[in-house]
């Protein structure tokens, strides 16, 4: 990339630097009064030329390098001044090589359009911030994770990074690979870059800083003569607050009211009571605490959650539990109903507590689990199959029938029956009694039935269609049954599946044809 040039402005400079060499052979080791051509663009003027035996007459660079051996390199460098050009323009060079006896241009002997780009002399400096924290102890260790980039247009612009480390840190540092080309200064570091720039500088916080705001600069700024227009100056700082503070050691209490509930209640929809105690026991002020509780709600199967004042509920019950003093605590009940969609004997809600300066150190008190025991929240569900006729008759409709039952101990569970055949069928209706039926795929070979409160009343799944099968060919057909969406769990698989393999047979009308 270059920029265009400007009145009032120094003219940009191109340096052109193109190398050729003779490949040779056995029979031709040397390439005699031999001689380069480079062919500047328009808009430059040459300024200086490299080595000796170059010339210039115009845009035209002429090298008489005379005897050029095998694999010898020879390199041709012109420094230019952009005196003319306009954003949009390609200030490409031409370097052509030939000898009296070697064919022009043989191997490694011709570079076409060589040089940059024309673009505005404009580039949007950008800096972001990619690791901080924002409370530290005293006495502890401060980290920050940064990074520079030019979003161009005009890339290749020279630039610095500066940081400035809050007065509180100790002995800062810089680490990672960009920072081999920072220099310490009186007020931090500054390091030049082209393009991208990333680091990492940490410092020890002083033990008498408590109580204050360790504030952090991180600049980029363009450098050199001709220093390129920032379109977003707003973006060049990050300056990163950080309380000094000392820890807040937080934990947390948490029960749940029943803490049992049998499978046969959860039509009811039983309420459940949820209490959990917040507390801090220093030796810092535990700042803008919160209390997450997760896994209350309909995924589990709860629903109806109410919170008191302080908390939120959107899948995930909030609460705001403000500045707790060292020796404070704050308490949170809430409610919610548990239904017939909990999974298996087991309803699990996980609760954490944390503040802007919470000790992350310390043994991990401030998260709990609570438990409600749902024994009895698992159904053995089975399923058989059957065909009428059986053989099929080709060309004739067969009904498929999926006979679904529940052995319970749970009396009663939403199910759903799946059934694949081998080929598609034709004219294909499902239906079940007190459910709902829909075929999945096109062509139909996969059908799918919902069975609400499924008994140990068994229920058919009636599936009926023509195959395209002829006789002597075979139907094979596989059903399946499992608890629809989070119903009880079913520990018994060995009947959850079953499998026919139905022979075709001729039909009565085709039966005796020769």
């Amino acid at each position: 990339m270059l920029r265009a040039p400007s009145p009032g402005r120094p003219k940009p400079v191109v340096t052109y630097e193109a190398s050729f060499h003779y490949r040779g052979w056995e029979t031709t080791p040397e390439a005699y009064n031999t001689v380069a051509r480079l062919t500047l663009p328009r808009g430059v003027t040459v300024e200086s030329v490299s080595p000796s035996q170059c010339g210039v007459r115009g845009r035209v660079v002429r090298c008489a390098f005379g005897t050029v051996p095998t694999d010898e390199i020879k390199t041709v460098k012109v420094r230019t001044r952009v005196v003319r050009a306009k954003v949009g323009d390609h200030l490409g060079a031409t370097l052509v090589a030939w000898a009296d006896n070697v064919d022009r241009n043989p191997g490694g002997g011709y570079s076409e359009n060589m040089g940059p780009n024309v673009v505005d002399n404009t580039a949007d400096l950008e800096v972001d911030l990619t690791s901080s924290r924002e409370s530290v102890a005293p006495g502890a260790e401060m980290s920050y994770g940064v990074r520079a980039i030019n979003n161009g247009p005009l890339t290749n612009a020279p630039a610095a990074f500066i940081i400035k480390p809050g007065p509180q840190l100790v002995n800062p540092s810089v680490s990672g690979t960009s920072a081999e080309s920072c220099t310490r200064t009186s007020e931090g570091f500054r390091c030049p870059f082209v393009q991208h720039f990333q680091v990492n500088m940490s410092g020890t916080v002083s033990e008498d800083a408590a109580g204050s705001t360790l504030s952090t600069s991180f600049t980029a700024e363009f450098t050199g003569e001709d220093p390129p227009s920032d379109p977003n100056p707003a973006n060049n700082t990050v300056t990163e607050t950080t309380e000094v503070e000392h820890r807040a050691d937080l934990g947390l209490a948490m029960s749940v009211t029943p803490d049992s509930v049998p499978a046969s209640d959860l039509p009811n929809e039983p309420v459940l009571t949820y209490r959990a105690v917040v507390t801090n026991a220093g030796p810092g002020k535990a700042r803008r605490t919160r209390l997450n509780v997760h896994r209350l709600n309909r995924d589990y199967g709860i629903e109806s959650v109410s919170v008191p004042d302080g908390c939120t509920y959107d899948r995930t019950v909030e609460c705001d539990a403000g500045d707790l003093p060292v020796g404070g605590s704050r308490e949170f009940t809430f409610q919610a109903k548990a239904t017939p969609k909990i999974s298996g004997e087991v309803l699990e809600a996980w609760a954490e507590v944390t503040a802007a300066n919470d000790e992350f150190d310390r043994p991990n008190d401030n998260q709990k689990t609570v438990y409600v025991k749902v024994p009895g929240n698992h159904a053995d569900l089975g399923v058989q199959l059957g065909a009428e006729p059986n053989p099929i008759l080709a060309g004739k409709p067969v009904t498929l029938v999926a006979k679904a039952v529940n052995h319970g101990p749970l009396p009663k569970a939403d199910s759903r029956v799946r059934i694949r055949t081998s080929v598609p069928l034709g004219d294909a209706r499902i239906e079940v009694e007190g459910g709902t039926c829909r075929i999945i795929t096109t062509p139909s070979d996969l059908f799918e039935c919902t069975i609400p409160q499924l008994s140990g009343e068994a229920k058919d799944v009636k599936l009926t269609g023509v195959t395209a099968l002829q006789s002597g060919e075979r139907l094979t057909v596989n059903a399946d049954i499992d608890a629809a969406e989070n119903t009880p769990v079913d520990n018994n698989y060995a009947n959850d599946r079953a499998m026919l393999n139905i022979p075709v047979a001729a039909s009565p009308a085709r039966a005796g044809r020769k």
